[in-house]
């Protein structure tokens, strides 16, 4: 099974929380952290759960959240 990171762009998040909810690995918490638009901001929490499925940036209407599958190298 694939294996993600998420990248969260604190300026363009506004909090809404779409993440969190449409996470179905719950690899995304919202947090007290506050960005600089003033917003509360969420976390990537679990990675070791990610699957990379996307659905995150899907989700987020202001396409603050990259995600990127983890390769194995070929030996």
């Amino acid at each position: 099974m694939a294996k993600g990171i998420i990248e969260i762009i604190e300026n363009r998040c506004t909090g809404c929380g779409f993440c969190e909810i449409s996470c179905k690995k719950k690899c995304i918490e919202m947090t007290e952290k506050i960005s600089s638009l003033g917003m509360y901001l969420p976390e990537f929490k679990n990675p070791e759960d990610c699957i990379a499925c996307s659905i995150c940036a899907i989700m987020c209407p202001h396409v603050a959240i990259d995600v990127y599958e983890l390769v194995e190298a070929s030996t």
